[in-house]
């Protein structure tokens, strides 16, 4: 990940070092209520249910009303890569699907491209599930990090990485870790 904006220095590229990485106590919550949740590596193509549940999504958590819905063929663009693997894994608990973490599978790492979930299962956390399997995938693939794209302090809807401890961002061309959460 790249800032687009060359002056500014808010966009910070962030990766975890998944040998490093420790759970907190809001994380081991979400793993003992995801206990029974299942994992399946799907390729990055397009599926119906995967497509639904993420228009559900998008009109739950976004407020996308004045905006065009979204086609079958922007989607699929917007979700997949010709330069890497990539994966649509789907968590499923209590036998519905409950969510898809798209997943760029890298050289020596993981990239957390996008998560979408059932609005119906949002007391799962399944964003921070997809996180947490992504970064034990990582470790049973003997890779070294778990991308996470870019951190903005200042916008809600990122500030959320800074929970993954430690967390290393890009600042001026060195890899440093960044200071945990008050």
């Amino acid at each position: 990940y790249k800032p687009f904006c060359d002056d500014c220095r808010a966009c910070v590229p962030t990766r975890i070092p998944v040998y490093r990485f420790k759970t907190n106590r809001k994380q081991n919550r979400c793993l003992t209520k995801n206990a029974r949740t299942t994992a399946t590596i799907r390729p990055a193509e397009f599926d119906a249910r995967h497509f639904d549940l993420y228009r559900r999504y998008q009109a739950a958590r976004h407020d996308n009303e004045s905006t065009t819905p979204i086609s079958k063929e922007d989607y699929i663009a917007f979700l997949s890569s010709h330069w890497c693997n990539t994966w649509f894994v789907e968590f499923s608990t209590q036998g519905e699907l409950m969510a898809i973490a798209v997943v760029d599978q890298l050289e020596n790492a993981l990239s957390a491209v996008y998560t979408f979930f059932e609005p119906a299962f949002a007391d799962y956390s399944p964003g921070v599930y997809a996180v947490l399997w992504q970064i034990e995938r990582a470790k049973q693939l003997h890779m070294a990090y778990v991308y996470l794209g870019f951190w903005i302090e200042d916008c809600r809807k990122m500030r959320y990485k800074i929970e993954y401890q430690p967390l290393e961002g890009l600042i001026g061309d060195q890899w440093r870790t960044l200071p945990e959460p008050t």
